[in-house]
């Protein structure tokens, strides 16, 4: 075999010495190896000469894995495939390599660039960022940035899509007891209340579009609607949101100033409504690190706890930084003040959250994401006091979720992803005390 491959490659040599072509040594056939003969291959590619360089990486496809460099050979079939326009197919070759070799910059370098080719910008910026993040020469980040501006300059549109199905440990977030103490007296509490596991379908759907108003200036407009139907029953949960404003776009800043609207419905009822504002500043301080801040007010009403009526006002931060060209990690801060009319549901969170995402060989990548909240009320519910005690409520939750998706698999574009999410609720009030348990298997897409 070995043989026969090398009288191919020495065949090919002779036949491609041209002006085009440095001349390559007369060798016997023996002489001609693996690493030798992808040489060549690339020197062919180089000099426009595909047909022939395709010829050499179809020869050394039936030879010996371990004598034959055989990411080098797919990297250059891919390239091959671009000079020839099949980006799409080309952009294919470099994500396959990736998925099992995440470590090759070069690799991820081209996939991202074919990516801006086909017009998928979100990908595309995710990867020219992790290339960023390993700290390439000064040119190469040039260039990336260049790519980045363009990216920012063109984009008009995103939709991204989840599907999956949600098995789901407590559906409506109720406490395991039965029973409970209001006013002194134990009630059997009724089995919709208790803690109730379901298994549903959650759908989600989000769409962008940010026309430009002129060089600095776009109109930023978004759309979001996710549902989780469990199949009838009074848990179904449905959510649609829309806002819209003006959004400015600098060198290093972009800052929006949106009016926002959104409505829930909870078991086929009209849960609340809300209208409002959010200001949000993004900036890149250096090529690594972007961050965050966030700033919202709305008027909220409840459809029948019209106690709860009234505004929420919150601050967030978070930093997200690129550890390398295979990980980020994120970590930020919320601080929320919900005024509602009644003073015992007025109350303040804060909420501390984080994230590490990890690209990892076999096309797997993974994120882990802990976060901790502290949500003290301002005054006693009266319904839970007795015996001149009066509590003040006071919940701790603590939890994380692990996502782990096949990047290299697709399914008309969508990847395959598996969810397991865990929360656990402690109050000062037993009743307000309860774990969460929840599972999503499905496909996700970013447009």
């Amino acid at each position: 075999m070995k043989h026969t491959l090398a009288l191919i490659l020495l065949f090919i040599a002779t036949a491609s010495a041209s002006a085009d072509a440095p001349p390559v040594a007369p060798k016997t056939a023996v002489e001609m190896s693996g690493a030798e003969a992808l040489v060549l291959a690339e020197r062919l590619l180089l000099a426009g000469q595909l047909d022939k360089a395709a010829e050499i990486l179809g020869a050394l496809a039936g030879a010996d894995p371990e004598n034959v460099d055989m990411v080098q050979a797919a990297f250059l079939a891919a390239q091959i495939l671009e000079r020839r326009g099949d980006v799409e197919r080309a952009s294919r070759g470099y994500a396959a390599i990736l998925a099992a070799r995440p470590d090759l910059t070069r690799v991820r370098l081209e996939l991202a660039r074919t990516l801006f080719l086909l017009e998928r910008d979100a990908a595309a910026a995710y990867h020219f960022r992790l290339v960023l993040a390993d700290r390439p020469p000064q040119a190469v980040r040039d260039n990336i940035q260049r790519f980045l501006d363009q990216i920012r300059k063109r984009k008009l549109w995103t939709v991204e899509a989840n599907l999956s199905l949600a098995p789901d440990s407590n559906v409506n977030a109720g406490p395991k007891d039965d029973t409970v103490e209001l006013l002194g007296f134990p009630l059997r509490l009724d089995e919709n209340a208790r803690e109730k596991s379901g298994l549903g379908v959650s759908t989600a759907l989000s769409v962008s579009v940010a026309p430009r108003l002129s060089r600095r200036w776009r109109l930023e407009t978004r759309m979001t609607g996710r549902l989780t139907d469990y199949g009838g029953s009074r848990f179904d949960d449905i959510f649609a949101a829309l806002e819209a404003g003006p959004r400015y776009e600098g060198q290093r800043i972009s800052a929006s100033l949106l009016a926002t609207g959104s409505k829930r419905w909870f078991g086929g009822d009209t849960f609340n409504t809300s209208y409002g504002g959010r200001l949000a500043v993004q900036t890149g301080f250096t090529s690594r690190i972007v961050g965050v801040l966030r700033l919202s007010l709305s008027d909220v009403s409840y459809d029948t706890e019209v106690f709860r009526d009234g505004p929420v006002y919150s601050i967030s931060t978070d930093v997200i930084y690129a550890l390398g060209k295979r990980s980020l990690i994120r970590l930020g801060f919320l601080v929320s003040r919900e005024q509602a009319d009644d003073k015992p549901y007025r109350n303040n969170q804060y909420r501390l959250f984080g994230g590490y995402r990890r690209e990892l060989p076999a096309g797997f990548t993974v994120e882990l994401s802990p976060e901790a909240t502290y949500r003290p009320f301002e005054a006693p519910l009266p319904a839970f006091s007795s015996s001149g005690l009066d509590l003040t409520r006071k919940d701790w939750s603590y939890g994380a979720s692990v996502s782990v998706t096949k990047r290299d698999w697709s399914v008309y574009g969508f990847a395959p992803i598996v969810t397991y999410s865990f929360i656990r609720t402690e109050s000062n009030i037993d009743f307000f005390s309860f774990d969460r348990h929840r599972g999503q298997v499905g496909l996700t897409r970013v447009f």
